[in-house]
């Protein structure tokens, strides 16, 4: 039973920096020149996240990897690339 709880706060954890980061990258305008670099950025964060979650699940003694590297890595993505792609064109079309 706390195992189901702690991945419902790694995904958690991980749509709401999803989302952060989709401010951050539509809020410094990087456009289709620069997917690469924010997509290189996306990926190291969500690197960050699996260290920090496997620090977390190794001190509750769980050492089962498919969770940590998989749990949440959907509402990330989505919520990365829909903030960003809202917010940029928001950005572009009123400024």
């Amino acid at each position: 039973m706390y195992k189901m709880d702690l991945d419902k706060k790694l995904y958690t954890t991980r749509t709401i920096i999803g989302f952060l980061g989709g401010i951050i990258s539509g809020l410094l305008k990087w456009g289709l020149p620069q997917i690469g670099f924010s997509i290189i950025v996306m990926g190291s964060v969500y690197i960050l996240t699996i260290l920090v979650a496997y620090r977390i699940y190794a001190k509750k003694g769980i050492y089962k990897l498919r969770p940590v590297f998989l749990e949440g890595i959907g509402g990330f993505i989505f919520t990365w690339l829909l903030i960003w792609a809202v917010l940029y064109n928001f950005l572009v079309i009123y400024s």
